[in-house]
């Protein structure tokens, strides 16, 4: 197995070009977000909660402080 790092994005910096997230954000229950109102508050609430970091996508040890801790991965054979 060998670890990596999955990207994340930094939720006060995505909120400034918000738009650009149409279509990218999923709530809990998988809706995806294809509004921009609905994009500004999904990341407004993420702060709100103390947050500073969202994941990019499929990071299971991911902190919303420092991202993502280090996955491990199988490799191929």
């Amino acid at each position: 197995m060998r670890k990596i790092l999955h990207v994340s994005y930094d939720i006060a910096g995505a909120l400034k070009c918000a738009k650009d997230f149409i279509g990218c954000v999923e709530t809990e229950d998988g809706r995806t977000l294809t509004d921009i109102e609905e994009v500004k508050a999904a990341f407004k609430e993420e702060l709100a909660l103390g947050h500073r970091l969202l994941p990019a996508a499929g990071c299971k040890n991911f902190d919303p402080q420092r991202g993502c801790l280090g996955c491990e991965i199988e490799e191929a054979e």
